[in-house]
């Protein structure tokens, strides 16, 4: 949930305090919805989306194949956007 960038010659827009609030009930829902989550799919979350490693190096440091990383991601994927459905709308 990032804010649009600014025109050129146009100073940014500070977030309203209703952005802020919503903003911050969406992180709590995905921090809440990631916790949930068996150990084996929360790993390959953390390191794959939320520190931006390669599915090489999330396998690596896993010590796992880089196909059981991909179908980790997905079916943790699965999981969060089932949890945060009514969180998403």
């Amino acid at each position: 949930m990032s804010a649009p960038e600014p025109l050129p010659g146009f100073a940014a827009a500070a977030p309203t305090p209703e952005e802020v609030l919503l903003g911050n009930e969406l992180r709590r829902a995905i921090h809440r919805a990631s916790e949930a989550l068996p150990t084996r799919f929360r790993e390959v979350v953390r390191l794959r989306d939320v520190q931006g490693h390669t599915y090489a190096e999330t396998a690596a440091a896993l010590r796992c194949s880089r196909g059981t990383v991909k179908m980790r991601i997905f079916r943790a994927r699965h999981r969060l956007r089932a949890a945060l459905g009514p969180s998403l709308d």
